[in-house]
């Protein structure tokens, strides 16, 4: 008669079970899952960053996180989208990417139902529906939110622009103003109107876009009521009541209500022409003009007369020729 025996053999040395054990931060009684990770948390309480990079100085809590940042020193970009050509440094920012061709937004407020795209987004979202403002400035006691708020502010202060255009040098305080006006470059509009299919580098520019297609002005003047569809075109209204002019070229003295005109204004003086046309290689002080000038090689001629159908490739052309119309 056949007998089954059950042969016991020692497990290898790696696969050992080891006991369980606890480690437990003894501030917020967090419990890691080794000594190592132990470490790493302490270090969010204590502020040690014992990582420093040898380019720019910033120092980190941990090495990986050094070695996602050296990565904006050398340019290197080693995870690709599989939909689009454009590049990412790290996984999570690709993923992020990744969502605006599927749009996707898996992260939802449990409050007013909005979704995002980034947990890290719904985090701050949340708090709009609080008053706290735990992150304040020790230069001017300006509040914030979250703490990336803080740090961008800071900048303004400090006048640090530690994110470099690989193709013109053009520095930024952030990370994202960066992305953005790399897309000035490389052409990229990924955001697409349903409606009449004109596309935007920014997902804002396309929002307040789809207001021509609504009629929705939600900005309001307090002076005159006269409202507005985005925020900057009301605060920029605003200044004609005040006359205010804030910001002033050091060269000439000339002076604008808003930045982005002074910004554009110094370029007549530093001859500075960031944007390229991949087509025929002319260069613009202004994405606005690129824009405007590609369409001299696509033939796109988003903007069209309501009154007769016919279509023009500038804007101001078509305000032009609706008078034509209406006698004005």
């Amino acid at each position: 008669m056949l007998e089954c025996r059950v042969v016991v053999k020692p497990l290898p040395a790696k696969w050992t079970i080891r006991p369980t054990t606890k480690h437990v931060c003894s501030t917020c009684e967090r419990i890691c899952l080794s000594a190592c990770d132990l470490g790493k948390h302490i270090r969010m309480h204590n502020g040690e960053k014992p990582f420093a990079c040898n380019t720019c100085d910033s120092r980190f809590a941990a090495s990986s996180v050094l070695h996602k940042h050296m990565r904006r020193h050398t340019g290197e970009k080693p995870h690709k989208c599989d939909v689009c050509v454009e590049r990412f440094a790290s996984k999570a920012a690709l993923r992020i990417h990744t969502s605006e061709h599927t749009g996707e937004r898996p992260f939802t407020c449990k409050t007013c139902d909005r979704s995002f795209v980034k947990k890290q987004s719904l985090e701050y979202h949340i708090l709009s529906h609080t008053d706290e403002r735990p992150y304040a400035c020790d230069t001017c006691g300006a509040t914030f939110k979250v703490a990336g708020s803080l740090r961008d502010h800071v900048r303004t202060h400090t006048g640090e622009k530690p994110f470099v255009c690989q193709t013109c040098n053009a520095k930024f305080a952030r990370s994202n103003n960066l992305k953005t006006h790399m897309r000035g470059h490389t052409g990229e509009r990924p955001f697409v109107c349903a409606v009449c299919n004109l596309t935007f580098t920014q997902i804002g520019h396309l929002t307040l876009h789809m207001r021509t297609h609504t009629g929705e002005k939600p900005f309001e003047c307090e002076t005159c009521k006269r409202k507005f569809a985005s925020a900057e075109q009301c605060k920029r209204h605003m200044l004609t009541h005040t006359g205010e002019k804030p910001f002033a070229c050091p060269i000439c003295g000339f002076r604008c209500a808003i930045p982005h005109s002074l910004t554009y204004h110094m370029r007549t003086h530093t001859g500075v022409k960031p944007y390229v046309c991949n087509e025929c290689d002319l260069c613009f002080a202004q994405n606005s003009q690129l824009r405007s000038h590609m369409r001299t090689h696509t033939g796109e001629k988003p903007f069209q007369c309501t009154l007769c159908s016919l279509k023009f490739s500038k804007k101001m052309t078509l305000t032009k020729h609706i008078r034509t119309h209406t006698g004005e």
